[in-house]
């Protein structure tokens, strides 16, 4: 197994982090710990405009911090992108907990220079609170799940990029505050150039959403990243999903789902959920689809109406502009 672990390329690990400290040293140790040859990657931490000690946590643990204090993960993981060595770029989220082979295994099979992506399995850290266990049951960051979509996405959670890629597509796109995951990965699939492997032996631990508020505020920002997503490759996607009217449909259908509460209560008990989460479920989905298509609506008008995202050629790495 060693002998086949140093057969595969350095990789840079990339932490974007903003105001991480909660979180960042259980995940750079658990990054730090791979079973991964520590001679064969490197680790760097993106602080990302923090006004905690997220810098002297990652100082302190001996890896390399760059700063970005501009805020935003797009522009986060570009700066980490930029000071990277690595012929393959993995990222991992600052609230994330790797296993210990998980690096290893998110690298099997990077050695076929046609893989442009690897993608890993995102599960939650602990699912004994209420919104952590519906987060996970309504496998929001289920990988397997996100890739089957149309379009697909890679989470960036949990995901690498080989060099190439950013050389061929550009960086991220900085003007997402999100959705620039679904962009990335987008921009890479219609260069016909790459594929993508899902491995599910690799795995990170996510810590979801603990509070109701931070659930709906990021149902919120999901539906703007996604609408902007949408409105930039309008020209790849049905024209319907940039349509004002039928984003108001969408919001209008998942307000009216509070109609037929009663029957989802019953879906979740004959699924053998406890009552408590029988009768809670169905709100929290309602409150958090209701929360994403105004998020959608607002920016599908904002883009119509003001030129939110004018078309403009993607961030090019230095020396492939």
């Amino acid at each position: 197994m060693e002998k086949t672990l140093r057969d595969r390329p350095f990789v840079s690990v990339v932490i974007a982090a903003r105001n991480a400290a909660a979180h960042l040293e259980d995940c750079l140790q658990s990054v730090l710990g791979q079973q991964y040859p520590r001679d064969a990657y490197e680790v760097i931490v993106v602080d990302n405009g923090s006004t905690d000690d997220t810098a002297a946590i990652a100082a302190r643990l001996g890896v390399r911090v760059v700063t970005q204090p501009r805020p935003g993960v797009a522009r986060a993981r570009n700066a980490g992108v930029l000071a990277s060595r690595g012929e393959i770029v993995a990222f991992v989220d600052s609230d994330c907990v790797a296993e210990p082979d998980w690096l290893g295994n998110l690298l099997a099979g990077a050695e076929d220079p046609k893989v442009g992506c690897l993608a890993g399995v995102i599960i939650a850290r602990e699912t004994d609170h209420l919104l952590p266990h519906w987060f996970e049951y309504r496998r929001f960051t289920d990988q397997a799940r996100l890739l089957s979509f149309t379009p697909p996405v890679a989470a960036g959670a949990n995901v690498a990029y080989r060099r190439r890629v950013f050389e061929t597509v550009g960086l991220y796109d900085e003007r997402f505050f999100a959705a620039e995951d679904n962009d990335i990965f987008w921009r890479m699939l219609c260069t016909d150039r790459f594929i993508v492997r899902f491995q599910q032996n690799a795995r990170v631990r996510h810590a979801h959403p603990r509070r109701f508020r931070h659930v709906v505020r990021r149902a919120f920002v999901e539906g703007r990243g996604l609408a902007l997503f949408r409105w930039k490759h309008r020209k790849d996607f049905c024209k319907r999903y940039t349509e004002v009217g039928r984003n108001i449909h969408a919001l209008i259908l998942n307000s009216l789902a509070l109609f037929i509460y009663p029957q989802q209560v019953v879906q979740e008990a004959r699924r053998g959920l406890p009552l408590s989460r029988c009768l809670v479920y169905p709100l929290l989905d309602t409150a958090y689809y209701v929360s994403r298509s105004t998020g959608m609506l607002r920016e599908i008008l904002r883009a119509r109406f003001t030129n939110a995202l004018p078309d403009m050629p993607p961030l090019r790495m230095p020396g492939h502009e």
